[in-house]
């Protein structure tokens, strides 16, 4: 059994996981809920944390795909 490829593998489904529409929205409702900007209404900041969070998901593919 080669280990690396079992890792790999998992964070491979692991990182697929975290970008599904499901678990995406999930995620962004959780930081919406504990996140208030009063100057900006929920649809924006909904629209800002789902961007965040695609880079977020984008960066930790990379690193962790090296």
């Amino acid at each position: 059994m080669d280990l690396k490829k079992v890792a790999e593998d998992w964070v491979g489904a692991k990182l697929e996981e975290l970008k599904s529409e499901e678990v995406k929205q999930e995620i962004v409702d959780k930081w919406n809920k504990d996140v208030n900007i009063p100057i900006i209404g929920e649809k924006t900041e909904e629209k800002i944390l789902s961007a965040l969070l695609d880079s977020v998901l984008a960066i930790a593919e990379k690193v962790l795909k090296k």
